[in-house]
């Protein structure tokens, strides 16, 4: 049996831009094969959206509090059936 695929939309805050966060969050993302980007905010956020496996997004997020204990992060499910670039990438402005 396959693992049910999600999408999710994650605002991460507290110390997350200027810090290479996008790198690693590229890097944790294309690593785990997921769909999607990551972007910072002008509000000094980070977001990502993603897709893929729901034990492999749980997995990624858990990752990402790992990495960075001293920022916060804010997950949604994404219930309409997106579509997001493979392989997950970052956004630069």
């Amino acid at each position: 049996m396959s693992a049910v695929m999600k999408n999710i939309y994650a605002t991460i805050t507290d110390h997350a831009q200027m810090v290479g966060y996008r790198e690693i969050v590229e890097a944790q993302g294309r690593g785990r094969g997921l769909a999607g980007i990551v972007y910072n905010d002008v509000d000094g956020s980070v977001r990502i959206m993603a897709r893929g496996p729901e034990p492999v997004l749980t997995e990624f997020i858990r990752d990402l509090r790992l990495n960075r204990p001293d920022t916060t992060i804010e997950t949604m499910e994404i219930m309409e059936d997106i579509s997001l670039p493979l392989p997950f990438g970052k956004i630069v402005t």
